[in-house]
């Protein structure tokens, strides 16, 4: 029986795919047809060492949707577990090196976001895998790309020897290729938000995989967890002035018909102490209610934290900002509540 032939450019594609939705198909596709890869690795990651870790859904559930949506693209597409396998923070560093020894004579195109590019000199030995990857960079809804130079995340500007804007060469001898995408505005986060609350997401993500995240309640829904979102925000409001929180407000904002329902602020003493009342709300909400937020924000910096319960968001900020933003002025015409 002949070898199969090995393929001269290889893409691969990681992330978190939290979930897999048509923007990644879509991403997928239009780089193979641009680049003319001749096969392509989704390596979902274990733990994004840049982000918050996943919660809801586990590494494996993550795997087995990205391998139920691309499933009609093998044997073209193929993917990888060796991330989730290999298990701990994932750094895609060592994936390349797996790859680049498995096909030494083979080229490698490292596919990622716009959003990721932004930091790519954040990113571990991010030089190195630029000694044996090309990359190629995706455009996202409303994003701009480098027009200069200068444009370009700062640690990766002493590598480029040639550039252009849809283009760059590198010292390395590698080039950044942007791949323009016929948009489509979606995004994971808002896909588990609209699956939280009920709402339907056949328009963003494969039947299978919609059918999986439903039959599994991957993403609980709120509303059977949370019945009174007014007793919930007094919850809230009560852990964090346990942890010594202070000038925190209750917002009813239902006459608004905005975002939410309710709305709770408060601030901290330092941005370690913000963090910390947002670390422990969350885990007293997950303990209490069995629920994790839809969506946080700030759990970098600890200056403005944002915790997204559908009915309710918590702002959780370092005094000196909050008075920079002033965010209660935006609601006066709601109601605030007594604690």
């Amino acid at each position: 029986m002949a070898r199969a032939k090995t393929p001269k450019k290889i893409g691969l594609f990681g992330g978190t795919f939290n979930p897999i939705h048509f923007g990644h198909i879509n991403a997928l596709v239009t780089v193979i047809e641009k680049t003319k890869l001749e096969k392509v690795f989704v390596v979902p990651t274990n733990q994004n060492p840049l982000r918050e870790q996943v919660a809801d859904v586990s590494p494996e559930q993550r795997l087995e949707m990205a391998q139920m949506a691309l499933k009609d693209y093998e044997p073209t597409v193929e993917v990888d577990g060796v991330e989730i396998e290999k298990g701990g923070v994932s750094y895609s560093i060592d994936t390349v090196k797996k790859y680049y020894k498995k096909f030494p004579k083979s080229q490698l195109y490292f596919i990622c976001g716009l959003d990721a590019f932004e930091t790519f000199d954040k990113w571990k030995s991010f030089e190195k895998i630029l000694e044996v990857c090309h990359l190629v960079v995706t455009s996202r809804p409303g994003s701009q790309w480098p027009t200069v130079k200068e444009d370009c995340p700062k640690g990766l500007q002493k590598l480029i020897s040639k550039f252009s804007p849809y283009e760059i060469t590198l010292k390395t001898k590698k080039k950044i290729f942007f791949v323009a995408l016929q948009d489509k505005d979606i995004s994971a986060s808002d896909i588990r938000k609209k699956i939280k609350l009920g709402q339907k997401v056949d328009r963003f993500v494969p039947l299978n995989v919609e059918k999986y995240l439903l039959n599994n309640e991957v993403y609980p829904q709120l509303k059977t967890k949370i019945s009174d979102y007014e007793e919930f925000a007094r919850f809230c409001a009560k852990k964090i002035d346990d942890k010594k929180g202070y000038q925190i407000k209750i917002f009813d904002l239902r006459k608004l018909q905005g975002i939410c329902e309710y709305s709770v602020v408060a601030s901290g003493t330092s941005t370690r102490h913000a963090l910390t009342l947002g670390q422990t709300l969350r885990d007293a909400v997950k303990e209490e209610y069995g629920v994790n937020p839809i969506a946080v924000d700030g759990f970098g910096e600890g200056r403005w934290v944002v915790l997204d319960y559908g009915g309710l968001i918590v702002h959780l900020f370092y005094d000196f900002v909050r008075q920079e933003y002033r965010l209660e002025d935006l609601w006066k015409s709601g109601s605030e509540l007594s604690l």
